[in-house]
């Protein structure tokens, strides 16, 4: 399999050690040491996490006060990565629909921004998306805002700022996938593709993927349509009031369902990284433009031992 294929459009810090529930029915999630866990794929064993403020900022990019280095590599320890014989993968993120099957390379270890040109690229799938304005990201046509692969000893990268981190496991192949959706991608259909991505690429099927929604914006905080978003790109897709009462998290849940995944099987973050800016890094949250280009990430990570 090779090349290119193209697919048709379809709160203040909180301290260690605490669970969310749904609705006090089950565990959703564990805060632990500083990273933010689905309780159910803990369960099964898979490496994954959510990084919070009080382990630093995670963006090379951003690095203002030259600890990003550190700050990775402890969020690495804590979620089991060795950077000598494993390698972590950063999605070039532009809020594109793109979706990339990767492979470990044995000889590349340790950190890598990923591009489209990858030797860890197996096959792609560029699909039509919403573009953002160009004046904010030049060449969205270049991103990877999606990977899916069942490599050990290869972990998933994405650094959201308050767009969400899905997570994807079918624990019958041991495939497994992260995709960074936030309005643009949630409106691009890049969470359904990457289900489809799975059914194609690994012969999953819908009923037996695990998916967990990471924490992202709520729409307890979150106006798309006062965001300008609405306004600019989107008011020929959804009404102003439907655009009122928009929400994320609920909105990714719908399209996950609608593509077969199992109520059950689909877990939402009750974290919002909107309101809980003592424990999360946004950009929503911060309102002068000078703090927010210099607002630090989290990374979410997600791989196999």
């Amino acid at each position: 399999m090779g090349g290119t294929s193209q697919m048709s459009k379809v709160h203040s810090y909180l301290p260690n050690n605490i669970t969310h529930t749904n609705g006090g029915k089950r565990k959703v999630e564990h805060l632990n040491s500083g990273i933010v866990q689905s309780s159910r794929f803990l369960k099964l064993g898979i490496s994954h996490g959510t990084s919070t403020k009080s382990l630093g900022n995670m963006s090379l990019a951003r690095d203002y006060d030259g600890k990003t280095s550190l700050n990775l590599k402890n969020v690495f320890r804590l979620i089991g990565v060795c950077e000598e014989t494993d390698v972590v993968l950063f999605l070039n993120l532009t809020h594109s629909a793109n979706i990339a099957l990767v492979r470990k390379i044995p000889e590349r270890k340790g950190k890598i921004v990923l591009s489209q040109e990858s030797p860890e690229v197996v096959d792609i799938v560029k699909a039509e998306g919403i573009d953002p304005p160009r004046d904010y990201i030049p060449h969205p046509e270049k991103g990877i805002d999606a990977c899916i692969s069942n490599s050990t000893g290869l972990f998933l990268a994405v650094l959201p700022a308050d767009c969400a981190p899905v997570f994807f496991y079918d624990p019958t192949n041991q495939y497994y996938a992260i995709a960074h959706a936030g309005v643009l991608g949630a409106f691009s259909g890049i969470v359904p593709r990457v289900i489809q991505c799975m059914q194609e690429w690994a012969g999953s099927k819908p009923e037996n993927i695990e998916c967990y929604i990471g924490p992202c914006i709520s729409s307890s905080v979150y106006r798309l349509k006062s965001s300008g978003l609405w306004e600019k790109i989107l008011q020929d897709r959804i009404s102003c009031e439907e655009a009122e009462a928009f929400d994320l998290k609920e909105h990714l849940r719908a399209q996950l369902l609608r593509v077969g995944i199992a109520e059950a099987n689909i877990e939402l973050s009750n974290f919002c990284t909107g309101s809980d800016t003592g424990l999360f890094f946004s950009n929503y949250g911060t309102k002068a433009i000078e703090e927010k280009n210099k607002q630090g990430r989290i990374i979410s990570l997600f791989g196999r031992k």
